[in-house]
């Protein structure tokens, strides 16, 4: 949390008013993040969010957003901004990537952050109401389920073939000597 976060986080709780996280800033400074941070230190692009959830008892926040056009680069800082363009949070290492941005691809970014230092009820996330799903489970269901249907598939046609009074194998390699 930086600094200029933390006090627009303090002063809208002491108002009654939440703060209105709405865009991710990606860039390829590589630094370890301080406080007293305004801004990304190489920013290339700022993307809006998708879709996210704020779950106040376990402090979490989930932030989904999708980057797509025409940079390549590697993804060593991520900012959090909110409305008015505030830097609010700043996630960087000093020397390991977080990801790379190719052109010919969309660049998926899936956060969870647990946020102990600010209310999470201070917060507000605008976002366009697109769940991303970055989840394999979808995938490995049908993974699933088409294996199934394969193994389906082969027993039938082995049954068959013992119906037919063949063994059900289908090649069978001889050797002959002499």
């Amino acid at each position: 949390t930086t600094d200029a976060g933390l006090a627009k986080i303090l002063s809208a709780e002491t108002a009654g008013l939440k703060i209105s996280i709405s865009h991710i800033g990606l860039g390829d400074g590589a630094y370890t993040p301080a406080r007293a941070r305004t801004a990304l230190q190489h920013e290339i692009v700022r993307i809006p969010i998708a879709s996210s959830t704020i779950n106040n008892v376990n402090h979490q926040l989930d932030i989904s957003a999708a980057a797509q056009g025409s940079e390549e680069f590697w993804v060593r800082e991520i900012g959090f901004f909110d409305a008015d363009g505030t830097l609010i949070f700043v996630w960087s290492h000093a020397t390991q990537p977080l990801g790379y941005k190719s052109a010919p691809s969309r660049f998926l970014l899936g956060l969870s952050m647990i946020v102990t230092e600010v209310p999470l009820g201070a917060l507000q996330i605008i976002d366009q109401g697109q769940p991303l799903e970055l989840s394999l489970a979808p995938i490995q269901a049908e993974v699933k389920a088409l294996a199934a249907v394969e193994a389906w598939q082969s027993e039938t046609q082995a049954e068959v073939l013992r119906g037919m009074g063949q063994s059900g194998m289908f090649m069978m390699l001889q050797y002959t000597y002499g």
